[in-house]
């Protein structure tokens, strides 16, 4: 999405078959290596649900939706939430990120509650 609100996704014939997007009022979701296309409609359902929270929380509660509908075909390992506002200039409001774990949303969680505390 850019600064006007212009929305764009793309996902090509060549991916994978579990690669799937989604685009709805302000917002896109995407989603590859997942279970099943449920994902994606979970992600979609649960950030237009939540509407009222702010955006990094937001966006973390669809990050637990996709994990609680099925998530990856591998293994979770990732998750990052980054939010750059527009008068930040080019630095992130907010930029956590958890690398190499077994439970990545259960740090991101505790993560996101530190910088809210800054």
């Amino acid at each position: 999405m850019d600064i006007h609100g212009n929305i764009e996704a793309f996902t090509g014939s060549q991916c994978i078959a579990a690669a799937w997007h989604c685009i709805g009022d302000n917002f896109s979701v995407q989603a590859n290596l997942m279970q099943n296309e449920t994902i994606i409609e979970a992600m979609k359902t649960r950030y237009e649900r939540e509407a009222k929270l702010p955006l990094a929380e937001r966006i973390f509660k669809t990050l637990k939706a996709t994990q609680n509908a099925g998530w990856d075909l591998q293994w979770q390992q990732s998750a990052v939430i980054m939010i750059v506002g527009s008068n930040s200039g080019d630095f992130p409001t907010i930029d956590i990120r958890v690398d190499n774990e077994t439970k990545p949303l259960k740090k991101l969680k505790k993560l996101l509650k530190i910088a809210r505390w800054y």
